[in-house]
């Protein structure tokens, strides 16, 4: 977690590091409680839910049904995450509720598409 305010060189506030040691592919923070941040793990089938005063682990992760390639928070449904789907068979963007540890979690909704979703994002209104 980076401070781009601090100008004193040491920008580096805490480091996160997920259990299969993979990179962080894609990081969403959600607006409506800042300390809580969702994150893309590179060939992982779950989405973690991180606390940014807890880094040692995620609070919990969502299980998905393929990997993920991207998330995005709601800005109005502040426990609602979607994520984009990349697996060759699933090809959907699904929608969780976050404020859930339970596992497994089903969606509260998907929608399936043509092809690989690279990004989601969220209609303003």
């Amino acid at each position: 977690l980076i401070d781009f305010r601090n100008n004193n060189g040491d920008r580096v506030v805490t480091s996160f590091r997920h259990a299969s040691k993979e990179a962080f592919r894609h990081v969403d923070i959600n607006i409506s409680n800042t300390n809580k941040f969702a994150s893309v793990i590179n060939d992982q089938y779950c989405v973690p839910i991180w606390d940014i005063r807890q880094p040692i682990q995620p609070d919990f992760s969502i299980l998905t049904r393929d990997k993920v390639l991207c998330i995005a928070w709601n800005p109005h449904e502040h426990f609602w995450l979607a994520t984009g789907g990349v697996g060759g068979h699933d090809r959907a963007i699904r929608i969780w509720d976050a404020n859930s540890s339970d596992n497994p979690q089903e969606p509260l909704f998907t929608v399936y598409t043509f092809g690989q979703v690279a990004k989601v994002n969220w209609h303003p209104a």
